[in-house]
């Protein structure tokens, strides 16, 4: 291990839990309430959406982020997308997600993709949405993120998506060509018949283990491989820290270190040697809660001999990316005794579950 690597693994402490904290977890638990609603239960949970956005959502990273998420969850994969998409614009979130883009958490990578996603979820295919959020100034705020390049790729591609499905530019030429009229880029992708875990099981595996975020990927086509790794980044950004230092762990061969790859230089190789103990990579001036920092990432060999390694880098990181095979479903389950491994080890972490190689 280098002596970068040494001092980047120095445990740091977490800041003690405070007010704001305790509303963040409860505006949480409301939007996870709200995600999992019938439709019966429609203006319930778009209240539950509207007041977290409302009340925390500008003091909060975590809480603006994640009512984005759950507004894109609901306006474009619960059976009756079109009813959301008129009720939630009905309680009033369009114009709470823009004032979340203007404010300084504009800068942050997950907060910038999910909002770019709701506002691209509720105007898909609805006039009346796509009016209220235009009167709210949409268009310039997304405009910008699509041309920040101080953001990734991937959140600049959710903007495009958003001017899209906005009607601002046609799908025809550029990034906007190779993007497609879909929204559903950042979201989590419907499973294959054919592949051996369910997007359903993923999400109840989510559920399970606190609502952690869970998303489908391909290493391949880099597809929502940026959303993912932004996601826990936000998650895991400790204040009054220079790092951020997350971990991928899971099986071999289920394409951990392709995902470092693609995340961290938009490539991608069929002939990947296994991960001998762990390998690192470092991306400076990574922009995160309006600051620049240090983004630290480890990726550890799945097989059961590097164990004691991976205990050892779980007590120096804050967030694991929790990455299994969609095709091979003992991957999947290994998970569950990986997380508990993490829980003993260090009890308060940071997860972003991951389904790779969904285009298999």
């Amino acid at each position: 291990m280098s002596e970068e690597e040494k001092e980047a693994m120095k445990e740091g402490g977490a800041a003690p839990a405070s007010a704001a904290d305790e509303l963040t977890k409860q505006a949480v638990a409301d939007l996870d309430r709200a995600r999992l609603s019938k439709d019966s239960e429609a203006s319930t949970a778009c209240e539950l959406v509207r007041s977290a956005l409302e009340k925390y959502g500008s003091m909060s990273e975590e809480v603006a982020w994640r009512a984005c998420w759950t507004i894109g969850f609901l306006s474009s994969f619960s059976s009756s997308a079109s009813m959301w998409r008129t009720e939630l614009g009905r309680a009033g979130v369009c114009t709470l997600i823009v004032e979340i883009i203007k404010s300084s958490y504009a800068s942050n990578e997950a907060v910038s993709i999910w909002a770019c996603y709701a506002i691209g979820s509720l105007a898909l295919r609805h006039e009346d949405n796509k009016l209220l959020l235009k009167n709210a100034g949409a268009v310039p705020c997304i405009t910008a993120i699509s041309s920040n390049n101080a953001l990734s790729a991937g959140a600049r591609q959710e903007a495009i998506k958003a001017l899209v499905a906005m009607s601002e530019i046609q799908a025809t030429s550029g990034m906007a060509a190779e993007i497609g009229s879909s929204t559903s880029g950042a979201s989590t992708k419907k499973s294959k018949s054919k592949h051996a875990v369910t997007n359903s099981q993923g999400t109840a595996f989510a559920a399970k283990h606190g609502g952690m975020p869970f998303f489908e990927v391909s290493a391949l086509s880099g597809e929502n491989v940026a959303e993912a790794f932004a996601t826990l980044v936000s998650l895991a950004n400790l204040p009054d820290t220079s790092n951020v230092k997350i971990m991928l762990v899971g099986e071999g061969q289920v394409g951990k270190t392709s995902l470092l790859e693609q995340y961290t230089n938009n490539s991608f190789s069929d002939s990947v040697p296994p991960t001998v103990g762990s390998d690192f990579k470092k991306v400076n001036d990574y922009m995160v809660g309006g600051e620049s920092k240090s983004l630290q990432l480890w990726d550890c060999g799945g097989d059961p001999k590097f164990k004691p390694i991976r205990i050892s880098f779980y007590r120096g990181v804050s967030g694991v990316m929790l990455v299994y095979d969609v095709n091979n479903r003992s991957s999947f389950e290994a998970l569950e005794e990986e997380i508990e491994l993490i829980k003993d080890t260090k009890p308060v972490m940071k997860f972003v579950l991951v389904g790779n190689k969904c285009d298999a």
